[in-house]
């Protein structure tokens, strides 16, 4: 028999029902606020991640314009590293 079957088949008060419903309760709510907690923790870490590999992605299509692009390629490239350096500083 579970705990749950077990403790509401028993004659209580109603003072002891409660208690006893929000003794079950409360450790299940604590593992849903530490799982909501842990998940929005895991979602920064995804969207650091996200950013910085969109970074990487854009840094190599430049690298790869500044080698093999036509000389306004080239030109255009150099200008937007520029501007996103200064924008950096």
């Amino acid at each position: 028999m579970s705990r749950l079957s077990h403790d509401l088949s028993k004659p209580s008060a109603p003072a002891n029902l409660g208690h006893d419903l929000r003794a079950l309760v409360e450790p299940l709510m604590q593992q849903v606020i530490d799982a909501r907690t842990e998940a929005a923790e895991l979602e920064g870490q995804v969207r650091l991640l996200e950013e910085r590999a969109q970074s990487s992605r854009e840094q190599d299509e430049l690298l790869a314009t500044l080698v093999a692009g036509s000389w306004r390629e080239r030109r255009e490239a150099r200008k937007a590293a520029i501007a996103s350096l200064r924008g950096r500083g």
